[in-house]
């Protein structure tokens, strides 16, 4: 299989260098996932994903609780694969407890703590309630 996406920006669009930025991505399912893919294809290189369950591997609720008749492990670990094949500068932490639901702490935590520039939050529904975040400054 081949991601049939080009794994680079448009060589028309103005270069814009993201080497310093460093970006947190809270949970390692579907929507981090495609997340780390459209960042790295930006230009993006230091992104953590933090994952609080180590037996997830990338795919979330979508791989560990969806019947497989929805989706098979295989495509959904070829994404990983794509992944970090795409960047591997990518680390992902795994055993990171986080309460989500206090955007005052994540922000205290990965911002000013832990120094992130942006911080997307894309745990599965049972962890917030509404939709993923970006805590941050965007340019």
């Amino acid at each position: 299989k081949q991601l049939n996406v080009r794994p680079i920006r448009d060589p028309k669009w103005q270069h814009v260098t993201h080497d310093q930025d460093r970006i947190a991505l809270i949970g390692f399912g579907a929507a981090s996932i495609s997340c780390a893919t459209f960042l790295s294809r930006l230009g993006y290189k230091h992104i953590d994903i933090f994952e609080r369950e180590k037996f997830v591997e990338g795919g979330g609720v979508l791989k560990s609780q969806v019947s497989k008749l929805r989706h098979t492990k295989t495509n959904i670990d070829w994404e990983v694969q794509q992944l970090l094949h795409l960047n591997p500068q990518i680390e992902i932490k795994y055993g990171q407890c986080i309460d989500l639901k206090d955007k005052q702490a994540i922000h205290d935590r990965f911002i000013e703590d832990m120094k992130y520039d942006a911080v997307f939050v894309g745990a599965g529904n049972q962890r917030v309630n509404g939709p993923q975040d970006i805590i941050g400054q965007a340019d």
